[in-house]
């Protein structure tokens, strides 16, 4: 599933001008942080408490979902003022207000799908929600590509429109679920109540959004200072950030299960935790060195102009790989329900990644961009883990972890400089060796764990 959409939104350059893919990389980061914000953190809630919850899963939806619904109704009236300020701050120019109503069907549906989806991933409902996934995720782009064939040229409102198109047909998927008959999955442990649900997801929200933020931020201030095209180059770019994105949610598709149902029994949880700590810091870091080796040929499939896009891939798909780790070993922040510590983190990211920005951009212009990315989440991931582990530790020390993260940072940052090809295949096999030699004797309890896992995954 994320290679299909990291290929479909690829091919995405060959169709769209420079400036609507630029746009178009500002829709999304825009849309995914307002339905975020919308969400207030019951998307988040409705997942934790899924299990622990009496009530039957339609009435606790609703529960979830009405608020959020009000949200959104509120946050049109602030779209449609009459100058339009929040739209012609992200996107630099004013909209029909046609177009805005599209957005906010877009932004809407976004957020019944992201529910729709939790639903089913959590009544482990596998085939909906891989059709809903595929249709929702894709769909937009065979709809870009149909446009193109018959016009020949795809305006920003297509763009809009394939997305409220696939969306729509991605609930769709998921409405099956609806019409089961009721069931409560687990016996009533705690009495779950809105102060609960929002207590909890609240904070998430807050984290999440300015995470979520942070990469529009980033598009706005190069739109600023480098203009369009630079923008275009760098949304490209930040596809294979994507990618890194829709395996995250792979994992938590099979992580956090895991740990709602194990966390309380720590004498099993902390030897899974480093375990699979360990397996993916192994896996991300093997993923850096094969990116930086082959990384002249993933920009092959962009269209021509792209192509410089290859200096800045490993750093920003190795600060995408580190909310892997973070969201692993910083699980105790969720575990015990401290999620301030989470507002905290992306209050530190937003800082450093917007003062970089305007440092770094005007005299690195992309490299800069990709120093402040880098820069700014290593910062912010370190306080969430090492907080994530005074919460929850592993129960072992994870000294293996920290050098392999420190190795694959610096050899992230020393790629954007080292551009050659003999200086990839050289950095390749010596990061190689080096990974493998620290993790020595874990790889064949690493194997047997992954092989379980990805049992584990067939069933959501």
């Amino acid at each position: 599933m994320a290679l299909l959409g990291f290929v479909s939104t690829m091919l995405l350059t060959r169709v769209l001008s420079e400036r609507v893919y630029a746009m178009y990389g500002l829709l999304t980061s825009f849309v995914t942080a307002l339905a975020t914000i919308i969400s207030l953190g019951y998307d988040a809630s409705y997942s934790r408490f899924f299990y622990l919850n009496s009530k039957p899963y339609k009435k606790y939806l609703f529960d979830c979902i009405k608020y959020p619904i009000i949200v959104f109704l509120l946050l049109l009236v602030g779209f449609f003022e009459p100058k339009h300020f929040l739209i012609r701050y992200v996107f630099g120019e004013n909209f029909s207000p046609f177009l805005i109503l599209f957005i906010s069907i877009h932004i809407f549906l976004t957020l019944i799908q992201r529910f729709s989806q939790i639903t089913a991933r959590m009544t482990e409902h596998a085939l909906n929600y891989i059709i809903s996934n595929t249709l929702a995720k894709s769909g937009f782009v065979a709809i870009i590509f149909s446009v193109f064939l018959c016009k020949g040229k795809v305006s920003f409102l297509w763009v809009v429109l394939s997305f409220i198109i696939s969306l729509s047909a991605g609930i769709i998927a998921n409405l099956p679920l609806l019409s089961e008959k009721e069931r409560v999955i687990y016996s009533h442990v705690e009495e779950i109540n809105q102060r609960a649900l929002l207590s909890f997801g609240f904070p998430l929200m807050v984290n999440n959004s300015l995470t979520l933020l942070i990469p529009m931020f980033e598009r706005v201030i190069i739109r600023s200072l480098a203009g369009w095209k630079i923008l275009s180059i760098y949304t490209a770019a930040a596809i294979f950030q994507t990618v890194v994105s829709l395996l995250i949610n792979t994992l938590d598709n099979i992580w956090n299960p895991l740990v709602y149902q194990k966390c309380d029994n720590p004498k099993e949880f902390k030897p899974l935790l480093h375990k699979f700590g360990m397996l993916c810091t192994i896996i991300t870091s093997v993923g850096l060195a094969l990116c930086i080796l082959f990384r002249r040929y993933l920009v092959i499939i962009l269209a021509e102009n792209y192509h410089s896009v290859f200096i800045i891939i490993p750093a920003l798909v190795y600060g995408s790989c580190l909310n892997i780790i973070s969201a692993i070993y910083g699980i105790g922040i969720n575990i015990q329900k401290k999620t301030y510590h989470l507002i905290i983190s992306s209050v530190i990211q937003v800082v450093f990644s917007v003062l970089l920005c305007y440092m770094l951009i005007p005299r690195f212009s992309l490299i800069g961009v990709a120093l402040a990315s880098l820069i700014s989440i290593v910062m912010s991931r370190i306080y969430r883990i090492a907080v994530g582990l005074y919460y929850y530790n592993t129960g072992v020390r994870e000294n293996k972890a920290f050098l392999i993260w420190g190795i694959s940072i610096i050899v992230a940052f020393a790629t954007m400089f080292l551009t050659g090809f003999v200086s990839d295949i050289i950095i390749f096999i010596l990061f190689v060796i080096f990974i493998f030699f620290i993790a020595n004797k874990d790889l064949r309890v690493l194997l047997k764990l992954s092989l379980l896992l990805l049992k584990k995954e067939k069933g959501i």
